[in-house]
């Protein structure tokens, strides 16, 4: 080896180091791309679970708007033939 291709113990230390370095901070980058990619997906199935929340609440205050008019029907005297299948 010439002298430009050879490198000292310190050089071999500081380039060591250098990759070290660079293997932590990809390591760094790597987790926070995986932690935000994790708050995305929450993000999402949390807003999916809202709207789901919001559609049942809806069908829960429309069955029991129903469920009031058939009470009043039968209050009435009303009777309401079941249909057979």
């Amino acid at each position: 080896m010439t002298r430009a291709t050879e490198r000292t113990d310190g050089e071999m230390h500081y380039f060591s180091h250098r990759a070290i370095m660079t293997d932590c901070q990809l390591t760094v980058i790597k987790f926070i791309i995986y932690t935000t990619n994790c708050r995305c997906e929450v993000a999402k199935w949390r807003g999916m679970v809202q709207d789901k929340n919001r559609e049942t609440e809806r069908f829960r205050a429309e069955l029991d708007s129903i469920l009031s008019v058939l009470k009043e029907l039968r209050r009435q005297g009303v009777t309401i033939p079941l249909s057979r299948h």
